[in-house]
């Protein structure tokens, strides 16, 4: 995840605004840009690479998306953009401390996953979904 997670980085910080508006959240709503980004990496690759369940149809969850969008680092980064994007508006609107982060992730997980299972590419707004 270390390498990737760094391309991941340099690939938000072409937009220096998007980035610093994720690396300067006020506390006690702040967490750790890196350890964010490196978890976000983490959970997109897991879905790129494992089966969720013996049913054939949810194994390797990224699939779907990749079947609209070509299957690229440019892709990968972009996708990892957006799925950054809706963590963060998650993480506010939770006014969350960084001791809920596990807790919270389990649950964006979760919302990802669903999302991927929707037929569909991931769709910007999934976590104003999440329950």
């Amino acid at each position: 995840m270390g390498l990737l997670g760094l391309q991941s980085i340099e690939y938000l910080s072409r937009n220096r605004t998007v980035c610093l508006s994720y690396v300067n959240i006020p506390p006690p709503n702040d967490y750790s840009f890196a350890i964010g980004v490196i978890n976000i990496v983490s959970w997109l690759v897991h879905l790129l690479e494992h089966s969720w369940s013996s049913n054939e149809n949810l194994s390797y969850p990224l699939l779907t998306h990749f079947s609209y969008h070509p299957c690229n680092f440019d892709e990968f980064f972009r996708l990892f953009e957006l799925v950054v994007s809706e963590w963060n508006d998650y993480w506010l609107a939770q006014q969350a401390n960084i001791m809920q982060f596990e807790q919270l992730s389990k649950k964006f997980r979760n919302q990802l996953l669903l999302e991927c299972q929707q037929w569909r590419p991931i769709q910007k707004g999934f976590a104003t979904l999440i329950l």
